[in-house]
């Protein structure tokens, strides 16, 4: 990713998203429509999803940009 350092607190909310949300990575996926692989290369930095992919894993969460941001910076992006 060209940011690789807000890429990996990117991923580092989702997982706690989803691990608060008791999701796991293929339940997340399932919902979001996407692939397993694709959360785990999120989660782990690896991988930056465009604006609808996030926006799909947001849904699925069952939460908002809004605190979706506020967690961001809750973890120091």
């Amino acid at each position: 990713p060209k940011n690789a350092r807000f890429a990996r607190q990117l991923g580092l909310t989702i997982r706690r998203l989803r691990l608060e949300a008791g999701l796991s990575q293929e339940e997340l996926a399932a919902r979001a429509h996407v692939h397993r692989t694709f959360i785990g290369l999120v989660e782990n930095g690896r991988r930056d999803p465009g604006i609808g992919s996030v926006d799909r894993v947001l849904h699925a969460l069952k939460t908002d940009w809004q605190r979706f941001g506020a967690a961001i910076l809750e973890s120091g992006a």
